[in-house]
C-alpha cells in the first residue's frame, strides 16, 4: 500500500486537511500532531478528556501488480493515563483482500505481426507467439485460431490450408487441460510467459500472398480479457522444375531453357527407336511429382518413357526438393518415314506437377537419315522363234525414304544391252496401266523424264520387248540386261548403286513363254490373298506367312512343244507348304514333303500351239 498525500482528516477539525508535516500542531482544545514519514503515519493527540473520543482517517492506494491475496494492517497506540506511561498496544488487525485480476498480452499484433518472408508450396510454416500473463495471479489461457482478424494488407490463407497448435517445444500438440474443449496453455504464473507454436501447412497448388492468421489467447479466469497474436507470410513461392538432357543440374544441356530452342538432336533411320536422356530437376525446396508428356510428334511416331531400370512410366514419382529423376524418352520412328534434314523434327518434352502446377518444357529434335535405294526385279527366262519377240515384265521400286527421279538432285536412267551383238533388239516400256501387255497407253522410256518421279516405296512396272531377227539360229541364247542408274546428290547423300535385271531368251523353233507370278498367303491356308502378280510383295511377307507361286507356260509358236517339264525350287529361307498341294493344269507334279526344301516339277509333255500349262504351289517363310 502507498499513502495518499493530503488524505489525513481528524474528526475534531472535520474536513480540514491535516498537513503531513512533523511537529505541526493542528486543531484547538485537543491538538493533534499528524505526520507522515515514508509509509508510517503518526498521530499525537495532546489530551483526551474522560468520555471523549475522536477519529483519525487517511487513505492509501493499493500498489499495482500485487499478487492476489490478503494485506494485514495493524496499528499500535501508546498513552499516559496521568499516573504512568502505557507501552504501545496493538489495535485490531484490518484484513484487506487483493482481488485477482486477469490480463494477457502478445508479442505480436495485427499492426506488427510475426513475419516469415516466403515458403514453398505444400510446405509447413512455423510461427511462435509469446503470450504473457500480466494479471496478478496464475491463469490459463485458451488458444483459438482466428482466420478473420488479419494483418493490414493481407488476406486469409488459401482454402486447403491446415493449422496445428503445439506447445513451446514445437513438437507436443497443445491440448485442453481444463475440459472446455479448447486447447490451452495450462497454468501460467503471474508475470510468466508461454510460447504457443502454430504450424501452417500450405496447399500444394497455392501461390501468392501476403497472407496472415491470428491466435487469440483468452483468460480462463476472466474471459473478457484476451490478447491476439498475428502471423504473416509474405509470399508462397511456387515450386519450380527444370527439364534437362544428359546429366542433372547444374550445367546440364537445356538447363533453364524454355520454348522452341532445340537442345539435343539425335539422328536415326526409319523403323528404329532413338533414346533421349532426360532429367527432371526439382529446383524447389519441397518434394514433388511430375507427369511426363511429349508433343509435336508426326503421325505414326510414338514416345515411351522409362526409368533407370527401363520400366515404363508416365510419372516421375516423388522427387525430393533439389533432387532429380532420370527419365529415358524412347522415340520410335515408323518404317516408312521420309528423310528429315537438319534441324530435324522437333519434339517438345514436358514435365508437369499435378499438385503444384510446376512445369517445364524442353525441345529436342530427330533427324531422319537419308536412305537411297532403287530395286529392279526380277530376272526372267523366255523363248522366242526367229523373227519373233517376247515381252518380259520387271518392277522398279524406290525403297529409300526420299523421292527419286524428276526432283532436284536425282535422275534414274534406264539402259538396255544385249549379250548377242547382232540378231537381237530390245525396247523398254512403262506399263502405265499395269496390265502386263504393251498397248497404246504405254510409254517408250528413252529419258528419265519418261520414267517420272518415284515417291517413297512407289513401284512401277516395266515391259521389255526383246525381238530376234529372222536369221538367228535355233538354240542361240541372248541375255538382255536392263540397267537402272541413279545419279545426283539428295541431302548430301550419294546415289545408290546401279541395279540391273536380266532376261535370258533362247531361240527355238517354236515360241514357249514362261511367266512367274506370286501372291501373299498370310494365313497359310493355301489360298492367295490377292491376284497373282509379278510385282514385288512389300508388306506381309514375314516369318510364318506363306507365298503362293504361279508359273504359266504358253506355246506362242505354230508347232507342238514336246517333252515339256516346268520346274522351280523353294527359295532360300522357305520350305514347301502342302496345305493345298502343288498342282498343274496339264501333266503331273512332283513336290518335296511338307516343311522340306526342294524342287517342284510339273511334267507337262506336249503343249500345242496357243495352249498353256499352269503350275501352282506354296512355300512357308521360315520362322
Amino acid at each position: 500500500m502507498t499513502y495518499v498525500a493530503g488524505s489525513g482528516r481528524w474528526s475534531v477539525t472535520g474536513a480540514t486537511i491535516l498537513t503531513d508535516v512533523t511537529a505541526d500542531l493542528q486543531g484547538g482544545g485537543p491538538t493533534i500532531n499528524y505526520s507522515v514519514t515514508g509509509n508510517t503515519v503518526t498521530s499525537i493527540i495532546n489530551t483526551v478528556a474522560a468520555g471523549q473520543s475522536g477519529t483519525v482517517t487517511f487513505q492509501v492506494n493499493i500498489n499495482a501488480g500485487l499478487t492476489a491475496g490478503t494485506l494485514n494492517n495493524t496499528a499500535n497506540y501508546a498513552y499516559n493515563d496521568g499516573a504512568a506511561a502505557i507501552p504501545a498496544v496493538n489495535t485490531n488487525t484490518f484484513v484487506f483482500t487483493v482481488n485477482q485480476t486477469a490480463s494477457v498480452t502478445s508479442n505480436s499484433t495485427t499492426a506488427a505481426p510475426i513475419t516469415v518472408a516466403g515458403a514453398a508450396q505444400g510446405s509447413t510454416v512455423t510461427f511462435s507467439n509469446i503470450f504473457t500473463n500480466t494479471g496478478n495471479a496464475a491463469d490459463s489461457f485458451d488458444i483459438a485460431i482466428d482466420t478473420l482478424t488479419l494483418a493490414t494488407g493481407t488476406t486469409a490463407f488459401p482454402a486447403g490450408t491446415s493449422y496445428s497448435l503445439y506447445k513451446s517445444d514445437g513438437v507436443t500438440p497443445l491440448v485442453d487441460t481444463n475440459g472446455n474443449s479448447t486447447p490451452d496453455t495450462g497454468l501460467v504464473a503471474a508475470g510468466g510467459a508461454y510460447t504457443v507454436v502454430l504450424k501452417v501447412t500450405l496447399p500444394a497448388s497455392a501461390t501468392g500472398g501476403p497472407y496472415s492468421v491470428s491466435k487469440t489467447a483468452t483468460s480462463n479466469f476472466d474471459p473478457t480479457k484476451t490478447a491476439t497474436g498475428t502471423d504473416r507470410l509474405t509470399a508462397i513461392t511456387a515450386n519450380t522444375v527444370d527439364l534437362t538432357n544428359t546429366s542433372a543440374l547444374p550445367g546440364a544441356p537445356g538447363a533453364g531453357a524454355t520454348g522452341a530452342t532445340i537442345i539435343t538432336t539425335n539422328s536415326t533411320n526409319p523403323g528404329t527407336t532413338t533414346r533421349f536422356t532426360l532429367f527432371a530437376n526439382n529446383t524447389g525446396t519441397t518434394g514433388d511429382t511430375y507427369n511426363l508428356a511429349a508433343t509435336g510428334l508426326p503421325a505414326g511416331w510414338t514416345v515411351i518413357f522409362r526409368d533407370a531400370a527401363n520400366t515404363v512410366i508416365t510419372n516421375t514419382g516423388v522427387v525430393a526438393g533439389s533432387g532429380n529423376k532420370l527419365v529415358y524418352a524412347d522415340v520410335t520412328i515408323p518404317a516408312g518415314q521420309a528423310a528429315i534434314v537438319s534441324p530435324g523434327q522437333s519434339i517438345a518434352f514436358t514435365v508437369t506437377s499435378p499438385s503444384t502446377g510446376a512445369t517445364d518444357l524442353k525441345t529436342d529434335a530427330v533427324i531422319i537419315n537419308t536412305i537411297r535405294s532403287v530395286v529392279l526385279t526380277p530376272n526372267n527366262i523366255g523363248q522366242v522363234f526367229p523373227g519373233g519377240s517376247v515381252v518380259y515384265t520387271h518392277t522398279i521400286t524406290n525403297e529409300g525414304n526420299v523421292v527419286e527421279n524428276g526432283v532436284a538432285g536425282s535422275t534414274i536412267a534406264l539402259s538396255l544391252a544385249e549379250s548377242q551383238a547382232s540378231g537381237f533388239t530390245s525396247v523398254v516400256y512403262l506399263d502405265v496401266n499395269n496390265n502386263n501387255v504393251i498397248d497404246a497407253t504405254d510409254v517408250v522410256i528413252n529419258s528419265a523424264a519418261n520414267l517420272g518421279s518415284f515417291a517413297i516405296n512407289q513401284s512401277k512396272q516395266l515391259l521389255v520387248k526383246v525381238t530376234a531377227s529372222s536369221g538367228v539360229g535355233i538354240g542361240v541364247v541372248n541375255t538382255t540386261r536392263l540397267t537402272a542408274t541413279t545419279a545426283g546428290l539428295i541431302n548430301g547423300v550419294a546415289a545408290p548403286s546401279v541395279v540391273f535385271a536380266t532376261d535370258a531368251t533362247t531361240v527355238i523353233s517354236g515360241n514357249l513363254v514362261l511367266v512367274k507370278a506370286q501372291a501373299l498367303d498370310a494365313a497359310c491356308d493355301g489360298t492367295a490373298d490377292t491376284a497373282y502378280s509379278t510385282v514385288t510383295i512389300t508388306t506381309g511377307a514375314i516369318p510364318g506367312a506363306c507365298i503362293r507361286y504361279q508359273i504359266t507356260a504358253t506355246n506362242n509358236g505354230n508347232a507342238n512343244v514336246t517333252g515339256l517339264v516346268v520346274s522351280d525350287s523353294t527359295p532360300a529361307s522357305t520350305t514347301y507348304s502342302s496345305t493345298i498341294a502343288a498342282a498343274t493344269t496339264l501333266g503331273t507334279v512332283i513336290a518335296p514333303a511338307n516343311g522340306a526344301a526342294g524342287t517342284i516339277s510339273a511334267t507337262v509333255g506336249t503343249l500345242t500351239p496357243s495352249a498353256s500349262a499352269v503350275l501352282t504351289f506354296g512355300v512357308r517363310i521360315d520362322q
